[in-house]
Parts: C-alpha cells; sequence; structure tokens
C-alpha cells in the first residue's frame, strides 16, 4: 500500500461510516466483505491506492437522506487500540466507488470456483437482501499485519452469524480468479464459537494466492462475526508477509472490539 496518506486524509474529511440508503442496501454486506478482501489484497501486493472519488452527484438524495442517526463509525476500535504507528484507513462510501467495484462488488471476469462454500455465499447474499441501514468500516495496518473491523445494522443481523456459521461447517476451499489480479484459493479450518455477544463464530483460513507476476503467496487469516441485536460486528486479520497469527491476541481484540461497540452504540 503505497499512498495511504492522501486516502486517510480524504476519509477522515468524512467520517468512517458508510451510509446504506434503499437503493444500496440488498449488496451492502458483501460489498464491505469484498472492499475489505480488496484493500487486503491490493496491500499485500504493493499495489497503490489512489485519493477516493468525489461523490457521484447522480446519487439519488433520498437514498443518502433515509440513513438512520446512530453512527456506527462509533462502535469502531479507537486508533489507541492498535500499535503505535499503526495506520487506520476508514472505509467510506467514497473510498467503495473508487475501489473499482461494479454495482453488485464482483470484477468483471471473474472466475469463481465455491466448490462446497457455495452455501455460504448463497447465505450471505441472502442476508444482505433481508436489510441492512447502515455500515461502517476500517482498515488497519500494523507492520506486516492487516486487520479489518465492520459493523452492520438492519434486520440482516437477527440471524446473520447463526446462517453464516451453519454454511460455515460445510465450507472447505473455494478458489477465485481475476483477470490482471492473480488467483487465490481459501482454504477453511477450525470453526469456533466465541462466548460473545447474542451469537458468535470464528474461523481461520489458509489463503494460496498466485500474483500476476506468478508470485506464490501464502497468508493464514483469522475471520470473526458477532451479533449484538441488530448488528453484526465483524473482525478480520492477516499476515502480509506471511508468517503466523497470534490467536489468543485475536480473541484479546476481538473481546475488547465487541466491548467498545457495545458500550458506544448501545
Amino acid at each position: 500500500m503505497r499512498e495511504p496518506a492522501a486516502v486517510l486524509r480524504h476519509a477522515r474529511a468524512r467520517g468512517g461510516a458508510l451510509r446504506v440508503g434503499r437503493r444500496s442496501r440488498r449488496g451492502a454486506v458483501l460489498a464491505a466483505g469484498l472492499l475489505a478482501g480488496g484493500v487486503l489484497a491490493g496491500c499485500g501486493q504493493g499495489g497503490g491506492i489512489q485519493e477516493a472519488a468525489a461523490p457521484d452527484p447522480a446519487v439519488d438524495p433520498a437514498a443518502a437522506t433515509s440513513a438512520p442517526a446512530v453512527d456506527l463509525a462509533e462502535g469502531l476500535l479507537p486508533a489507541s487500540a492498535f500499535a503505535p504507528g499503526a495506520t487506520v484507513l476508514p472505509l467510506t462510501e467514497e473510498l467503495l466507488r473508487s475501489s473499482g467495484l461494479p454495482a453488485g462488488g464482483v470484477p468483471p471476469g471473474t472466475e469463481l470456483d465455491l466448490g462446497d462454500c457455495a452455501a455460504l455465499l448463497t447465505q450471505l447474499q441472502a442476508a444482505a437482501a433481508a436489510g441492512v441501514d447502515a455500515a461502517a468500516g476500517q482498515a488497519v495496518l500494523e507492520g506486516a499485519q492487516a486487520t479489518v473491523q465492520g459493523l452492520v445494522a438492519g434486520s440482516a443481523a437477527g440471524d446473520a452469524v447463526a446462517t453464516v456459521t451453519g454454511a460455515l461447517e460445510g465450507c472447505r476451499t473455494a478458489s477465485a480468479s481475476v483477470p490482471e489480479h492473480g488467483a487465490a484459493t481459501v482454504t477453511v479450518g477450525e470453526v469456533r464459537r466465541p462466548d460473545l455477544g447474542d451469537a458468535a463464530v470464528e474461523v481461520a483460513a489458509t489463503v494460496d494466492a498466485t500474483a500476476p507476476d506468478g508470485r506464490q503467496v501464502t497468508a493464514p487469516v483469522l475471520v470473526a462475526f458477532v451479533q449484538d441485536g441488530d448488528r453484526v460486528m465483524s473482525l478480520a486479520t492477516t499476515v502480509l508477509e506471511g508468517g503466523a497469527l497470534d490467536e489468543q491476541a485475536f480473541a484479546g481484540r476481538l473481546a475488547e472490539a465487541y466491548r467498545v461497540q457495545d458500550e458506544a452504540l448501545g
């Protein structure tokens, strides 16, 4: 990630919250997840991130004013929760537009082989269609470690974690190939259920990726989802340059992230 400063200044000026109106609720969960993955992949491959584009004047004004009063960004972990010198990048609506993803969230020409993970994608799509009213997120770089945190609120949160947990039980491998970006295979490991919130699930995975230049990269990933009433919090972390993740440290950060959003948002 070569140019985080320009994006960071732009994003902070608008806050870290994504306001999701009627026209964009259906794809909010998938778009946020794909953006998080794109941020991590971009950092790992050393690609530059340009300053976010200006808001599209064609956006429906009604969609921009229908968001709830609660600012979910207030429930994200503060910068002080990360290592000194960490780069914190709010995932704004402008940044989502500038990422180049189409409305459906999948780049043109992408080839997916979901295998036994197809049910997981179906369940995520169903959860997104059920309704998301607002979202907020941030990506954090601490040396070679990257972390993405997200919060979504809406009727989709009710059964989302339990549904994803069931789908994960049968998910073992999935792969994707994106023109000019390379290919990756995700191998899903142990599925755990932390004692947090109304429902929680944590999964370890390994990503084996091939960069456009043929370079092979293997990275461990830890991902967790926690339901708190009508909200779902997600936390994911990986090591961009190989190495191992500290699972106990991740569990501690997950608990802290849950506490912060619960105290801030009620």
